[in-house]
């Protein structure tokens, strides 16, 4: 790798993908680790899965190689300094064992920069979660990584989802998470915690990666004043994806003549609104983000803030009175054409 790569590569954050390797594609290089249940017990004679990227970036991972533990959980891979690296960059690897009947699993993210390589227990955190209902919604709780896994300070993200895909996540949080009507809809639901950790060792950091058990979430199921709404925008279709009720991606179009850049529903009937729910939302060019609301659907008013950056949001709309017609928008940053990049799903509530 020339020196401009290396500079460029430094310019750019890690997980770009530019880490150059520090081995010799003919070195000897060994991997050894072991594979715990939450109580420590062996995961024994199971196969794990073992991917590897093109490059440092832990992501788009493939296939790689199946090893199989021993009776105390153990395993052992022979590879070459060749298989761990792309050219001149090192390829980042996960380890996980397989996923537990109630959902939870573990995984390690690390590169091989040393022909011993000692991988961190990866060790399974069921987590113990428990949805209850509250009044205005749901609460999810689980247990911390303290007791079993020794680690403290962990801060979680609570993901709740259904079989088409995720409803909701709320990061950097602690049990227990609250998640309200409008969040949850009339979806029929499950919800678990997850949480990384880094550990240094064998020439690298080791990323560790748990995910709890899930659980099933009560609901009031609180239909959205606006579930069969039609919708307004650039190539729109005839049925609106955007209030069915479904978690399907809607990605929009981005070339030029055929991106979105305000998206407008007319509701079945007037209402006065109070919640606006934004699912997987995305943009690109935006300097600032605001719904109005519209008693004609042609003069509107604006009644929240969006935020540019959020995937999922829950706003207070400031209207008092019943509306026909609300619309997503925003203003461009200079030089810049505004672009609502995905949505799957924008809920409006009484």
């Amino acid at each position: 790798m020339n020196k401009l790569t290396l500079l460029l590569c430094a310019v750019v954050v890690v997980t770009s993908g530019c880490i150059e390797t520090t081995l010799n594609p003919g070195d000897k290089v060994s991997v050894t680790g072991k594979a715990l249940n939450q109580d420590k017990s062996a995961i024994a004679n199971t196969e794990l899965q073992l991917t590897r990227a093109s490059n440092s970036a832990c992501i788009l991972m493939a296939n790689f190689q199946k090893p199989k533990t021993d009776g105390s959980g153990g395993y052992s891979l022979e590879l070459t300094g060749a298989d761990t690296q792309n050219g001149n960059l090192a390829r980042c690897f996960t380890l996980a064992v397989p996923q537990q009947q109630s959902g939870a699993n573990a995984s390690v993210n690390f590169l091989m920069q040393v022909t011993s390589v000692a991988v961190p227990d990866v060790q399974v955190w069921n987590g113990a979660p428990k949805a209850t209902a509250t009044a205005t919604g749901a609460q999810l709780e689980w247990t911390d990584l303290a007791s079993t896994h020794g680690i403290n300070g962990s801060t979680f993200t609570a993901v709740v989802k259904n079989a088409d895909g995720e409803i909701w996540d709320k990061s950097g949080v602690s049990s227990p998470v609250a998640f309200s009507d409008a969040v949850l809809e009339d979806f029929t639901a499950t919800a678990y915690a997850t949480t990384g950790h880094t550990v240094k060792g064998s020439g690298t950091t080791f990323t560790q990666t748990f995910q709890s058990d899930s659980v099933s979430v009560p609901s009031h199921n609180k239909v959205p004043a606006s579930r069969g709404a039609a919708c307004t925008y650039t190539d729109a279709p005839a049925s609106c994806p955007l209030t069915d009720g479904k978690l399907t991606s809607v990605v929009f179009p981005t070339s030029q003549g055929h991106s979105v850049s305000e998206i407008t529903l007319t509701l079945p009937q007037a209402k006065v609104l109070k919640t606006a729910v934004l699912r997987n939302f995305s943009t690109l060019g935006a300097a600032s983000l605001e719904i109005g609301v519209s008693t004609d659907g042609t003069t509107f008013t604006k009644a929240a803030d969006v935020q540019v950056l959020g995937r999922y949001q829950e706003l207070s709309l400031s209207g008092t009175t019943a509306v026909t017609a609300v619309k997503l928008k925003g203003t461009a940053s200079s030089g810049q054409t505004l672009q609502i990049t995905s949505l799957d799903e924008l809920s409006l509530f009484e």
